[in-house]
């Protein structure tokens, strides 16, 4: 499965942002952010996944 394919189709799905990345390969939100087309909430991800940073 391809990238932006396997990546749309896991947070659709309602996978974790933090399990796709493992998935994924993916070490920052941000560049998975780019492989995510679809109508999930990324912006929401990335603000939950900021705030476990501090």
């Amino acid at each position: 499965m391809e990238e932006y394919g396997s990546a749309t189709l896991l947070v659709d799905a309602g996978l974790p942002f933090h399990q796709v990345m493992k998935i994924t390969g993916h070490k920052k939100l941000t560049t998975l952010q780019k492989y995510i087309k679809s109508e999930a909430d990324v912006d929401g991800m990335l603000a939950v996944g900021n705030g476990l940073l501090y």
